[in-house]
């Protein structure tokens, strides 16, 4: 079983040379060298994401080439950030606690429908810290069940990972049965995690403004977004074959944290989804005693993982 992530950007090659309008603006991250061998909670194994649905993740909102680490920055509060070789960071541990809602409209035209079931929204509460090198993500869901994720690393370069729990959001998209008994699934919507902090990176890292615009770190990404109002940013795309992807974000008044967000994605024949985010709360925080101990979760990643605990300071 391979991650999200992997899932998501093996269709990528195929999708910029079928979408020649946006290939230029291609430039997904490079699958990382540790995933899941075999994720634990039950799912069933696709081999990836169909190709309508890959690009409209991981190619530039805007159209042009994401930001990159050492272009201009108009502001960025020095006294809350630390650069960093490959961007910014969060200079103390911060927490986030957020509810996600979700609504999806499956079509899959000649495709098969897939759909777990599970919960369209949540409570999410995010710690991470940069300077212990973990991250933690809890989900609580309506019938009072809870997942956890703990990550190691920085993000996007992850080096490990640890699950408690059950993903129970919905996971849901089209189903193609190719040659060979290979399948090729789409994800509809953000509520499936599948051992990933895909969806929340915007939760991650700090957002700043660059050449009129702020810089949000979108899947993984860092993704400018056009002001539209006061504090408010939209990243906004519609592709040659009717895709139209849509997210707008409304940050603090430092403009360094995501405090709102609205999402939106159509693709014609498979699926609408959208989604809202309210942050509840979001700011510096002392972190809670042994927040980062795996001791009693299990390891997701690597051929032979080995439980190690890790407190948080």
């Amino acid at each position: 079983m391979r991650s999200l992530e992997e899932r998501i950007r093996s269709g990528l090659n195929e999708a910029a040379d079928r979408i020649p309008a946006a290939s230029a603006a291609s430039r997904g991250r490079q699958p990382h060298p540790r995933r899941p061998a075999g994720v634990w909670m039950g799912v069933a194994a696709v081999g990836a994401v169909l190709i309508l649905f890959a690009p409209l993740l991981f190619l530039d909102r805007s159209g042009e080439p994401a930001s990159t680490p050492g272009s201009p920055v108009e502001s960025i509060p020095s006294s809350d950030v630390v650069a960093t070789a490959d961007g910014y960071q969060f200079a103390n541990p911060e927490h986030v606690r957020l509810q996600f809602t979700q609504s999806l409209t499956l079509t899959c035209e000649s495709l098969e429908v897939v759909d777990s079931g599970g919960f369209d929204d949540f409570d999410l509460d995010i710690w991470i810290d940069h300077q212990a090198g973990f991250a933690r993500l809890g989900f609580q869901y309506p019938d009072g069940s809870t997942y956890d994720l703990i990550l190691e690393g920085t993000p996007d370069a992850w080096e490990g990972a640890w699950g408690s729990g059950t993903d129970l959001g919905r996971n849901a998209g089209c189903l193609e049965r190719l040659e060979d008994d290979a399948t090729d699934q789409s994800i509809a919507g953000w509520a499936f995690q599948d051992s990933s902090e895909l969806w929340f990176t915007a939760y991650l890292q700090p957002v700043h403004l660059e050449d009129g615009n702020a810089v949000i770190i979108h899947e993984g990404r860092p993704t400018p977004a056009e002001e539209v109002g006061p504090q408010t940013y939209l990243a906004e795309t519609t592709f040659p074959e009717g895709s139209h992807v849509r997210n707008e974000f409304v940050l603090d008044e430092p403009e360094l944290r995501v405090m709102g967000e609205q999402r939106y994605i159509e693709v014609p024949g498979h699926f609408e989804a959208s989604a809202g985010i309210e942050v509840l709360e979001s700011g510096p925080t002392d972190l809670p005693p042994d927040i980062f101990d795996t001791s009693e979760f299990t390891p997701l990643w690597g051929d032979n993982p080995v439980v190690t605990t890790k407190g948080s300071g």
